[in-house]
């Protein structure tokens, strides 16, 4: 299939017969490929994110929400662009994790649990939570599961790149 796109393009290349429209077409052409590549990226990441958070909660508490699944993706997508700054210290990265992760849990809480009634979670017997959908307890657990999420971003990055070389 490669080798056929890759025909396509060159046939496509040489019945253009202006120099400078060649360029433009080949620089356009490399752009949707860095494109494609980089959504394929993210798609693996989120898929990853996804899966691995529906584990954890049917691990911890014996079942999980389609809610939280595409939440575990979505994180995973932000700690993935946390996880590119790559001089920043690993705890401030965890703390950034945690944030964010703790943000989206709030954001998703109010709409699933509060405003549409679904109950998926609810903190409110913990200590110091918000309207029963955050707390402190989660918050730190989310800074220390953040380690092996950015341990996962950097691999799929690894062979991601890996990959788009070979290819």
């Amino acid at each position: 299939m490669q080798a056929e796109e890759a025909g396509f393009i060159k046939a496509v290349i040489c019945r253009i017969k202006t120099p400078l429209l060649q360029i433009i077409f080949r620089i356009v052409i490399i752009k949707w490929v860095m494109i494609l590549k980089a959504k394929g990226y993210y798609l693996i990441c989120f898929a990853l994110g996804a899966v691995a958070y529906g584990l954890i909660e049917v691990v911890a508490r014996g079942y999980t929400h389609w809610t939280m699944v595409l939440t575990g993706g979505a994180v995973m997508v932000l700690l993935n662009v946390i996880n590119q700054t790559k001089n920043m210290h690993i705890l401030v990265k965890c703390l950034l994790g945690a944030a964010v992760i703790t943000s989206l849990e709030f954001c998703v809480g109010m709409i699933v649990n509060v405003g549409f009634g679904w109950n998926v979670w609810d903190y409110s017997d913990k200590p110091l939570n918000v309207w029963g959908q955050i707390c402190p307890q989660f918050s730190l657990a989310w800074f220390f599961l953040s380690v092996p999420a950015y341990r996962i971003c950097m691999f799929v990055e690894r062979k991601f790149s890996l990959r788009s070389h070979n290819s």
